[in-house]
């Protein structure tokens, strides 16, 4: 399964260790106990200053997008909880790198893909058996209640999430229209569905993020500011 956040260059492993316009630049070397350690953490613009006697076959680059204001949209199908109609939402995460060197430590556990599928879980848990037009404030309600969790679960990847919301409410309450009138007339399922992106079917990644002495390495990089 493809790593979704690096397909969307949130954080991605570099060609080279020279800038990338917009990008942080966490420099690994390879040794220690875990086999990398961390050499320096550059922001936009600032090269690396290496030691003559440093291979440059030793180092590792990856590019940490580097912007206040991200956006992720994603799209879940859903089941009513009698199981008789279905609807689709979209969800957008407003969210930024907090900690790039986090972010790159737990990049092959897919953090952005593991949030999606926190999110996913949530909503599913809440679907009442009879989906009433009320459901979209109740989905606004859930997400405004759990946004803390959220957050808090982010966070442990190096991701800080702003705000988490669905699509507009009107579409909601008209899915759940459409479906009421489809199930009078012996329809059993509606698929509904206000734009659809370039989403994939996503169902989940497992990993778990590295542990390592997070004050430790914050004091080995000389170049945060």
């Amino acid at each position: 399964m493809a790593n979704l956040t690096s397909d969307r260059r949130i954080a991605y492993p570099a060609r080279d260790l020279d800038p990338v316009p917009g990008y942080d630049l966490v420099i690994l070397k390879r040794g220690g106990r875990n086999g990398f350690k961390i050499r320096a953490l550059l922001r936009p613009g600032e090269r690396l200053r290496k030691s003559l006697l440093e291979r440059r076959s030793s180092l590792v680059g990856y590019a940490v997008k580097h912007e206040e204001r991200l956006r992720h949209r994603f799209s879940r199908s859903y089941r009513t909880g009698d199981q008789i109609g279905s609807f689709i939402l979209d969800f957008a995460i407003d969210f930024e790198v907090a900690d790039p060197i986090l972010l790159v430590l737990s990049l092959d556990s897919d953090p952005l893909r593991l949030l999606e599928e926190k999110i996913d879980a949530l909503i599913r848990s809440a679907i009442p058996r009879e989906t009433a037009p009320s459901f979209g404030e109740e989905i606004c309600t859930l997400l405004e209640s759990r946004l803390a969790d959220i957050r808090s679960f982010a966070s442990a990847f190096g991701l800080k999430v702003r705000n988490v919301s669905p699509l507009p409410l009107q579409e909601v309450r008209n899915a759940v229209n459409v479906n009421r009138e489809l199930r009078g007339q012996g329809t059993t399922e509606l698929a509904f569905q206000d734009e659809r992106l370039d989403i994939r079917d996503l169902r989940g990644a497992g990993g778990i993020r590295p542990d390592y002495d997070y004050k430790a390495l914050r004091t080995e990089d000389p170049h945060r500011s």
